[in-house]
């Protein structure tokens, strides 16, 4: 039973596991993808296919990763490119993160002329960053904006003025501005309403009082909409009556993070519900679960980047799953941008589905040992 969050746990090496990938797109069932090295690997990046050298690439832009989340992001990117046959280029802010060094990349990318720019805004409310936008679609560049939208971009019509043109450096005098495009996932306030509902069902149903309180584990060094779903989780609880609820956040190994989930646990004997925000605060709240034992049992329920852990909601272990993935979000807009540019009809604004799964109405809690059985588990794998 605990093969499943001890073999997650040691697969995940930051927010997101390397082992997930969405499904193509339906259009292009019959592409080859590229080979995606799994995470910590030091395999050197696919490339494109050499068919299209010489065509204008997809710029993307992105926000700060840890050094292994973005050789993630760039295997994943450059094997969705691989599938919609574009070239691809990607460039990270820098350390701070600053939506500044965004701006500059953007800029440097216009001057590259590209078939289309892909932005994950650093910080949606920077001025600097909106005009390097307005400068992108001013050279008729299609702008695809990743995740949270990106304010004070011009409402201006589909004409850029002279003045804008020239002080883009085009060379005609009108031309027409390039689309903006927005995607994102749904709102996180549905999954988290499934995914609170059936904890609530779930404890009841073990006999455990939900209003007892609720803990949120968040990985703050996950992904930019960590707080985002973070946020919609403490919503979904509210509105089912618990007002007791404790937020553990951590970044970096998961080992300390999972020593003051069990500590808090134990101290708080009425908590009944561990809620996760992304892939390894949903494993913590499990293996913590099987160090506590049937002595302390609680509900497990939350997002996570891998569908894995399905057969573990429809077993009853976890009350709810819903997947989301920053990778999966990246590689739906680079699959927009492909389409936009191939003069495809595509809608202003995409939102990428976010698959939820739920437990039978009559799942409980996580079946673990007791803690003296765990004991003298460990006591026989040890002499044999």
């Amino acid at each position: 039973m605990l093969s499943w969050g001890i073999g997650l746990g040691a697969a995940v090496a930051g927010c997101d596991a390397s082992s997930f990938a969405p499904p193509r797109p339906p259009e292009l069932s019959q592409a080859r993808p590229l080979p995606i090295p799994t995470r910590g690997t030091s395999a050197p990046l696919p490339t494109p296919s050499t068919a299209s050298s010489g065509v204008r690439p997809i710029e993307l832009v992105v926000g700060r990763r840890s050094a292994t989340d973005y050789q993630v992001l760039q295997n994943y990117a450059r094997s969705q490119a691989g599938l919609d046959k574009v070239r691809i280029q990607i460039s990270m802010a820098d350390e701070a993160n600053s939506a500044a060094s965004q701006a500059e990349l953007l800029r440097q990318a216009i001057a590259r002329d590209p078939l289309a720019v892909v932005v994950e805004p650093s910080d949606p409310a920077s001025p600097e960053l909106a005009a390097a936008v307005e400068e992108a679609r001013n050279r008729g560049i299609l702008v695809v904006v990743v995740g949270r939208p990106l304010e004070g971009l011009s409402t201006a019509p589909q004409e850029a003025s002279e003045a804008s043109a020239a002080g883009s450096g085009s060379s005609s005098s009108s031309k027409t501005r390039g689309p903006l495009v927005q995607v994102v996932p749904e709102p996180f306030s549905i999954a988290a309403r499934a995914l609170t509902e059936a904890a609530v069902r779930n404890a009841r149903n073990a006999k455990l009082e939900p209003a007892g309180g609720a803990v949120i584990l968040i990985d703050t060094g996950c992904d930019p909409l960590v707080e985002d779903r973070a946020a919609a989780l403490r919503q979904a609880l509210e509105d089912q009556g618990i007002s007791t609820i404790e937020e553990l956040r951590f970044t970096g190994p998961s080992e300390p993070a999972r020593e003051k989930l069990v500590a808090l646990m134990a101290a708080n004997p009425q908590y009944a519900i561990v809620l996760g925000t992304d892939i390894e605060s949903f494993t913590i709240a499990y293996e913590a679960a099987s160090d506590l034992g049937a002595d302390r049992p609680y509900v497990v329920a939350g997002f996570s980047a891998e569908e894995s852990g399905s057969n573990m909601v429809h077993a009853g272990e976890f009350a709810g799953l819903a997947v989301y993935s920053a990778e999966r979000l990246i590689r739906k807009a680079i699959n927009t941008a492909s389409q936009q540019a191939r003069n495809r009809e595509v809608a202003e604004k995409v939102e990428l589905k976010i698959p939820l799964y739920v437990s039978a109405p009559g799942a409980t809690v996580p079946k673990m040992p007791t803690r003296n059985e765990s004991a003298r588990m460990r006591q026989l794998g040890t002499q044999s």
